[in-house]
């Protein structure tokens, strides 16, 4: 869903930033991420504030779940994916805040729609 986000706002003029593990498409600036280490993160924000500090829109849209059984989970795996999709939106939107209010920018969470109904191997959602 990101990379056809980026190329509709890319198709509109707006330059786009992506904070992604890998690269995204040429025309996307790349912002080498990953959303699982905070001190990486805070580098992340740093980056956004010396390079990107004028933004319109904040569209986050990061998931991932494997698919498991309920009684087959294992921690680290279902920390890291509650943390991916859950935590860490949270923590970045609230260390680029000072910038989303500066910027009377829009904040975009896109979310799973498995979220709202129960499927037999995705219990993390």
């Amino acid at each position: 869903m990101g990379a056809s986000l980026a190329q509709v706002f890319h198709d509109n003029g707006y330059e786009v930033v992506g904070l992604c593990r890998t690269q995204p498409a040429e025309f996307v600036r790349w912002i080498p991420s990953d959303m699982l280490d905070d001190q990486k993160m805070d580098e992340v924000v740093a980056k956004i504030r010396d390079e990107y500090s004028e933004f319109d829109v904040l569209i986050q849209c990061a998931g991932d779940g494997d698919g498991e059984e309920i009684d087959k989970l294992e921690w680290n795996k279902t920390h890291d994916v509650f943390t991916l999709n859950a935590i860490a939106p949270i923590v970045l939107t609230s260390k680029l805040l000072p910038l989303v209010k500066k910027n009377q920018a829009d904040i975009i969470n896109i979310g799973a729609t498995i979220a709202l109904k129960p499927y037999q191997y995705f219990s993390v959602y």
